[in-house]
Parts: C-alpha cells; sequence; structure tokens
C-alpha cells in the first residue's frame, strides 16, 4: 500500500509561527517532531518508508525533502512538486500520474491519502481500522475515515452515515464499512449539536483509500472536464497542469460517488487548524495554563502563552487567554475566537517583515 501525504497548504490560522514560507506542516506543534515527519512516521507503519509520497508546491520542495531524508534517506526524492496550487483533486491526479510513470504503479494498488498537518494518536484501533480500509479498496469502494465526534465542534466538515446500512454483509469486517449519505458543511453550534443528538455523523479527516484505477475512473465520470488529461504523459500532463479546474476531491468526488464508504475511527484526532485547537493538545500546568517558550505567570488561568523569542513573556492576571510571541509578530486573542484570525492577517502580514495587527 502506497500513502500520498498531500503537503501544499498556506494556512494562516497559526500565524505568527505559521507563515507563507513555513506553514503547518513544517512546524513541530507538539514537541514530536514537523507534523509532516509525523504523518510520514504514521504511514510507515503501513507499509514501506520507501512507498511514501509527499505532494507540495516548488517553494515548499526543499522543506519537503529535508524531513523525508531524515525519516528515510531513501525517500528524498520521493517529492512530487505542483507546477500550480490546483487544490486536492488535481494534486491527487498529479500523485497518481507520477506513481504510473516514475514508480511504475498498478492500477490495482491501494493508496491511502493522509493531510500532512494532522495529529492521530495511534493505536490498535486505528491500525485494524486503516487494514479494513485497504481490503474494502480493493473491492472498489473509495474509503473515507471519519472521526467520532466527541463535542459539537463548528469548525470541521461533517459526514453523514447511512448508520444501519452496512456496505456489506457476507463476512464481519466488510459490514463495517457504513455507505455515505451526505457530506456536510461546517455547521452552527445548534446544528452540530443536532449532529451528535442524532448520530450517525463523523468529522471528516480527509483521510481517504482507494486504488488508482478507482480515482481515474471517478474522476472521469464525475469531473469529465480532466478527461483528455488522462491519457497524457508526465511531462505533457505537468506542462498544462494550470488548465485544470481548482476543485477539492470532496468536490469532484465524494460528494458525487456511489461507491463512498465511512469507516469510524474512535482516535485522538485534531486538524491542529487553530490556536485553541492547540491549546486543546498541549500539556497543561496546576492552572490550565499551557506554556512553550520563556514566560512568566502570575494569576493566569486557563490560557495558552508561547513565546519563541529570546525575551520573557510575562503573564499578569489572564484568563481563557491566547497570547503568541514570536520575532515575526504578536498575537493576542480570546480563547474560543482564535478561528476568526484568517480574516485580520492579511497575505502579507505572513512574510518576514509583517507588522503587528491590531
Amino acid at each position: 500500500m502506497k500513502a500520498i501525504i498531500l503537503a501544499g497548504g498556506r494556512g494562516t490560522r497559526l500565524w505568527p509561527v505559521s507563515t507563507e514560507t513555513r506553514p503547518k506542516q513544517f512546524l513541530d506543534i507538539n514537541g514530536k517532531g514537523e507534523l509532516l515527519l509525523q504523518t510520514l512516521q504514521r504511514c510507515s507503519k503501513f507499509g514501506a518508508k520507501e512507498q511514501c509520497f509527499v505532494v507540495t508546491r516548488e517553494d515548499y520542495a526543499l522543506q519537503a525533502s529535508t524531513i523525508l531524508n531524515a525519516f528515510d534517506s531513501s525517500c528524498a526524492k520521493n517529492v512530487i512538486i505542483e507546477p500550480f496550487a490546483r487544490n486536492t483533486a488535481p494534486a491527487l491526479l498529479l500523485a497518481a500520474k507520477f506513481l504510473q510513470f516514475h514508480v511504475q504503479a498498478n492500477l490495482d494498488d491501494v493508496v491511502m491519502v493522509f493531510p500532512s498537518d494532522h495529529l492521530i494518536q495511534e493505536n490498535e484501533k486505528l491500525i485494524s481500522s486503516i487494514a479494513l480500509g485497504e481490503r474494502l479498496a480493493q473491492k472498489g469502494y473509495i474509503i473515507t475515515f471519519g472521526i467520532i465526534p466527541n463535542r459539537p465542534e463548528t469548525g470541521y466538515g461533517y459526514i453523514k452515515a447511512n448508520y444501519r446500512e452496512s456496505i456489506n454483509t457476507e463476512t464481519d469486517w466488510l459490514a463495517q464499512g457504513l455507505s455515505v449519505a451526505e457530506f456536510k458543511e461546517k455547521p452552527d453550534l445548534i446544528t452540530a449539536c443536532q449532529y451528535l443528538d442524532e448520530g450517525g455523523y463523523f468529522w471528516n479527516a480527509g483521510i481517504f483509500a482507494l486504488t488508482l484505477r478507482t480515482l481515474l475512473t471517478e474522476l472521469q465520470k464525475h469531473l469529465p472536464i480532466i478527461t483528455p488529461y488522462l491519457d497524457m504523459n508526465y511531462e505533457t500532463f505537468i506542462s498544462r497542469f494550470d488548465e485544470l479546474p481548482d476543485i477539492s476531491i470532496d468536490y469532484a468526488i465524494m460528494e458525487k460517488t456511489d461507491r463512498s464508504v465511512v469507516i469510524p475511527l474512535d482516535v485522538f484526532w485534531s486538524d491542529v487548524g487553530s490556536w485553541d485547537s492547540v491549546y486543546e493538545i498541549l500539556p497543561k500546568d496546576s492552572n490550565g495554563n499551557g506554556i512553550q517558550g520563556q514566560v512568566l505567570v502570575t494569576d493566569t488561568t486557563n490560557s495558552l502563552l508561547i513565546n519563541q523569542t529570546g525575551y520573557p513573556m510575562a503573564a499578569l492576571g489572564l484568563q481563557d487567554v491566547i497570547a503568541i510571541q514570536t520575532d515575526r509578530g504578536m498575537l493576542i486573542v480570546n480563547r474560543g475566537d482564535s478561528q476568526a484570525i484568517k480574516h485580520i492577517i492579511p497575505q502579507s502580514s505572513n512574510s518576514a517583515d509583517s507588522k503587528v495587527l491590531a
């Protein structure tokens, strides 16, 4: 089984630590190595290290290669470069072409698709679910792995399953796959609460399993505009990559196909998509503070305090606050409001000469 890791994002929600030149996938958030490295290590447990491939942008290729080399020197060249940003559906088609022309992959090979910047608890449940996904993918299904929600989260998309309808009952393991009824956009709080009360809804983690044949067949069926590109050789395809539509794999295939199956994942998972989610995953002191770096704390509770400079940070009398200090800028926001940063930090503030915004 091969792993395709998508690592082209330029996320701004962890500004000022995550920047356009060094986004989240190349950061060590939890003290266990860069998120991309942790993803590679996770993928290696489901197959050979040399079967891990990273899709990223040209300006991130060196960072990705460095991490791949640290992971395993035999993988340093397993970087697939997107010539233009065209979202996840074209990125996966690019990866499929690369595997066909440069690795001589078989169309019936199963590929696992992982985001590069998530945290997942590794345990026996995860391993057995991935194994189940591989078997189902070999049957022609497109597997999406849904996280069992433990709170009414408004920051994630949801997968609605036909909760009492397994895709097959011929064996016990087939019965664990649930047919997908619908993909749901990020809900408001009331709707998210309804999802939890009703049951049968899972967080969409963006993790998939399918064969290369299924990927190409379903792209041609549901996104016919790309049909002329399917038979191109790799070099021609790269030269015309900018012509492809900017569309996610969810919109291109998953919301249209009749082959989608969701396998519930009962594991800790975080997309580390905001400073609030970083607060949730970090260890806390006796007052509920998550602290990294040189921080002096007095009468402060339930706050996230990160200092990446050579100067001290002092926090006095704070409650439920996020304060991030770097050489590139400073962020101060109430806990619970950190998702809004994407609306106030312009693209230009991701650069090294960014200014502090009030």
